[in-house]
């Protein structure tokens, strides 16, 4: 799973398990563009993690927007890719962490 992939897992999670976002919202939650997110949520609703619903009705002076939204599935990748993401950057720091010299 790309950094990507889990930055849009994450920007759900951060929203809250039974957050609506569109897609702007997730855009700057995990700071992505446009070209990045709309594949993603793609392959997560064609996997059943998300689901999603255009705003109804139309309000005035804007164009409608679609809401996305976890799914049970959904919701427990994106918990486990959090978890992972987590143990990789641990382990990514401890990696890095200086060694003391032995005495």
């Amino acid at each position: 799973m790309t950094d990507k992939t889990v930055a849009v897992l994450l920007a759900f999670l951060q929203a809250g398990p039974k957050a609506r976002l569109h897609g702007f919202e997730i855009m700057r939650s995990a700071s992505i563009l446009s070209g990045t997110l709309y594949p993603i949520l793609e392959r997560f609703k064609a996997a059943g993690w998300i689901v999603d619903e255009w705003e109804e009705p139309a309000p005035e002076g804007r164009p409608r927007r679609r809401y996305y939204q976890l799914t049970e599935l959904g919701y427990a990748q994106a918990n486990a890719a959090s978890v992972r993401a987590e143990a990789i950057s641990g382990d990514v720091v401890r990696r890095l962490r200086p060694r003391t010299a032995p005495a």
